[in-house]
């Protein structure tokens, strides 16, 4: 049961970084410093030289668009 949790995780995270990889790098960058260096919004708005909306703003799309891309790809796999 373990080896197929294992392999179903791998896969989620392959497509996860193509769509990923689709994205604008604005939204890639601001992905990355939320969901994988965990920052709060306070720290990436000092560290990209942004207000904290903004911030909040890019987050909000990325993450819409992210989904979108998924369900995109989504879609094309279970096609085949």
């Amino acid at each position: 049961m373990r080896f197929v949790e294992g392999l179903m995780r791998d896969e989620l995270a392959a497509v996860t970084q193509r769509a990923l990889a689709v994205l604008s790098r604005e939204h890639q960058e601001i992905l990355r410093l939320v969901f994988y260096e965990e920052l709060p919004y306070e720290e990436i708005s000092v560290l990209l030289r942004i207000p904290i909306n903004t911030v909040k703003t890019r987050v909000f799309y990325a993450k819409q668009r992210l989904k979108e891309q998924l369900e995109r790809m989504g879609q094309r796999e279970s096609i085949r």
